[in-house]
């Protein structure tokens, strides 16, 4: 578990938050954030991979570096309360658009027990084009 929160703080260190056009706008790795939604229990969050070819790593680690950055957004807020945190990986603005999951998408579960607090276990469904 330490070096699991570990590598999310190593990780958050590489990322940048950017203010574009007077909105505040989420932009990590250079991708930007197409959808931040927080409901009671739940955040889904959508990134924009710009047509870029990556490999299954490196889609992991962007929806990885994607789940530390909102983790730390909402870990207030968020508290003790179980919570699911899911991250989809588009290929483009028209891919989101169209509700099209391009690149797959990783599930974490948040505060999963009493005995795992913070981001712990995870699904994951990428898809690598190209």
């Amino acid at each position: 578990m330490k070096k699991l929160a570990f590598l999310m703080l190593l990780l958050v260190s590489v990322f940048t938050l950017a203010a574009c056009g007077g909105e505040e706008k989420l932009t990590i790795l250079g991708l930007d954030v197409l959808e931040e939604t927080v409901y009671y229990g739940e955040i889904t969050v959508g990134i924009d991979l710009a047509s870029a070819e990556y490999t299954e790593a490196e889609l992991l680690e962007i929806a990885n570096g994607v789940a530390t950055q909102i983790y730390l957004k909402y870990a207030e807020s968020i508290g003790q309360t179980k919570t699911t945190l899911r991250v989809n990986l588009y290929d483009s603005v028209t891919s989101f658009e169209a509700e099209t999951i391009t690149n797959g998408y990783v599930i974490y579960q948040i505060n999963e027990s009493p005995t795992q607090p913070g981001i712990g276990s995870k699904t994951v469904e990428l898809i690598v084009i190209g």
